[in-house]
């Protein structure tokens, strides 16, 4: 067998994030909708505390870590001790707060990540849901939080949660920006702005763009790509940002602080020379 995988932050190169603005908090008939940005600190969900830290990425949360979508698991058998016990007691509570969480659930599996010569029989133990997201895995941090809860409750700490839809393994893409969007007419001066908030610090590039993938949502995005030694409170940064979108009433554009050269991969068209030229930003095409 293969050594044990990583834990992956979601996109390895992201430093931070602010997406668009949204109301989707929580799907529970009781909650109450709010507007409010999803952000993400070195893969990090701000939703985390200190006793349910929370990763996330696009389309996939999990409890308290992540793995990459690659790495190799297999099922807890149903016939040993612990596969009696997530038949018996475990899952029906699993699903029961799903369910109240409005979850639309596909399949619901307990998995371990095997490891080499380890002295556990079952490594990193974790509860495998696969469901579809109404808008984004935001909807389901809720869920993550009140599962997580449950293990805590029920001495089981090493069971680990993660919710993925199907949409999580497509390719994340960049796409240009038509002309008729209302952001590119005022691009220049917020791009003006951005970069005397930047001043001198180690970033490489400043982008206008839509991310996303083929068959999800492709929010319009301010990308920003910065040294990979950088040591610089990007957060801080990120939220400067924010409030420069968010004083042009842009609160549906998202802010993406990726750290490396050439991390960003933009679909060719027949637009992107005329727009980003128009624009200009630094949408490059590799």
């Amino acid at each position: 067998m293969s050594s044990p995988p990583l834990p992956s932050p979601g996109n390895s190169w992201e430093v931070a994030y602010a997406g668009p603005e949204s109301s989707v908090t929580s799907l529970t008939l009781t909650s109450t909708r709010e507007l409010k940005r999803p952000r993400r600190n070195q893969g990090y969900s701000e939703d985390s505390t200190d006793d349910i830290p929370i990763q996330a990425r696009y389309f996939q949360v999990g409890s308290p870590k992540l793995f990459d979508l690659g790495a190799i698991w297999e099922v807890v058998p149903q016939s040993s001790p612990l596969g009696q016990e997530w038949t018996g007691t475990i899952q029906p509570r699993v699903k029961e707060i799903l369910e109240n969480h409005n979850i639309k659930l596909e399949t619901i599996l307990l998995i371990y990540y095997p490891v080499e010569n380890s002295a556990e029989a079952f490594h990193d133990l974790t509860t495998l849901i696969y469901a579809v997201a109404i808008e984004s895995e935001q909807e389901w941090i809720p869920a993550v939080k009140d599962i997580r809860n449950y293990y805590l409750s029920i001495d089981r700490p090493e069971i680990g949660i993660e919710i993925r839809d199907d949409r999580s393994h497509e390719k994340m893409n960049c796409y240009p920006l038509t002309s008729s969007e209302p952001v590119v007419p005022i691009w220049r001066n917020i791009e003006h702005q951005v970069i005397d908030t930047l001043r001198l610090q180690d970033w490489l590039s400043l982008s206008l763009m839509r991310r996303g993938t083929k068959s999800g949502p492709k929010p319009i995005s301010v990308v920003l790509t910065i040294s990979q030694t950088s040591t610089m409170d990007w957060v801080e940064i990120r939220e400067d940002l924010v409030r420069i979108l968010e004083g042009h009433k842009l609160n549906y554009v998202a802010v993406e602080i990726l750290k490396g050269e050439r991390v960003l991969e933009v679909e060719r068209t027949s637009e992107i020379e005329t727009l980003s030229e128009s624009m200009g930003s630094n949408v490059r095409c590799p």
